[in-house]
């Protein structure tokens, strides 16, 4: 059994044998498992499901209804959980803060794959060699794997790249954030059943979690009305967050490209443009797995 973490075969017999979990495994028989080299994906989550007993739920959460637990929940109800959004911040007043949001390239985006490359790691010496030139931010973080390309180069409080709810950066006035959390193989069952693609779960994870990191900083303060600037590596990045900032009511936004660093417009060879596709119905994934477990029986 496959799944993420260790003791995988451990853990899906908690989770199968809990009665308020449902565990969804990606074969339609026990013994289609058996055929060699058979790799049997799962997955499990917890849901509001759970307190159907309840007369009302209340959660306290940033970016919830853009996340997988959320999607995957509306899909397990069927219509069943009745969400009423309260927004905590509306009709408070917010000062009109100046945010440039610095971004290095448009030509490539950012993953840690790319980074592992010579010309990944030449890219990121450039935003380095760029930080150290101006004097680096006031805090910054990166993926682990990468870390070494920044550490120790330039003045800025490092922290680590999942933030949310602290207030202990928010004296700080700029921030640098090269980050990538992009979908990965254990990804593939969830992004089937949902009909997603990648990027929903780029939206999901990298571009809410860049959210929150930029929100440590000054701008978490209503009456912040100074100067705030934020480098991220690429383009559709500064743009998703851009257009973040505008509709919580922070309108002095400028996405501004950092072309001293000279990677602009950089591209990764070899890099695979996905087309679009139409998800496809329940009905046409629920032939397809039927055709593919036939075959396998075959």
């Amino acid at each position: 059994i496959a799944a993420e973490g260790s003791n995988g075969l451990t853990r899906f017999h908690t989770y199968a044998s809990n009665p308020h979990r449902a565990v969804f495994a990606d074969v339609g028989d026990w013994q289609d498992a058996q055929v060699a080299r058979r790799e049997v994906r799962w997955w499990s989550i917890w849901t509001p499901l759970l307190l159907d007993q309840c007369a009302s739920v209340t959660f306290t959460a940033a970016g919830y209804f853009e996340s997988l637990p959320c999607r995957a929940a509306k899909w397990l109800s069927g219509g069943a959980i009745n969400y009423a959004p309260i927004d905590l911040g509306a009709g408070k007043p917010r000062a009109s803060p100046r945010v440039r949001i610095h971004y290095y390239t448009r030509g490539h985006i950012g993953s840690t794959a790319w980074w592992e490359t010579d010309d990944g790691i030449a890219c990121l010496v450039q935003v380095s060699d760029h930080q150290k030139l101006i004097g680096g931010p006031g805090y910054w973080s990166s993926n682990e794997a990468i870390r070494l390309a920044f550490c120790k180069r330039f003045p800025g409080e490092w922290c680590p790249p999942k933030q949310a709810g602290t207030n202990s950066l928010i004296d700080h006035t700029s921030c640098l954030y090269i980050y990538s959390a992009k979908p990965q193989a254990d990804d593939a069952p969830i992004i089937d059943l949902l009909g997603l693609n990648r990027d929903d779960i780029r939206r999901a994870r990298e571009f809410e979690d860049i959210r929150q990191f930029v929100m440590r900083g000054a701008i978490r303060r209503p009456d912040y009305d100074g100067a705030y600037d934020i480098y991220l590596y690429d383009f559709a990045q500064a743009e998703d967050l851009a257009g973040y900032l505008r509709r919580i009511g922070i309108t002095d936004v400028e996405t501004v490209p950092v072309n001293e660093a000279d990677i602009m417009d950089v591209v990764r060879l070899g890099a695979k443009t996905s087309e679009k596709k139409t998800p496809l119905s329940r009905e046409e994934k629920r032939e397809r797995n039927k055709l593919s477990q036939q075959t396998r029986r075959a």
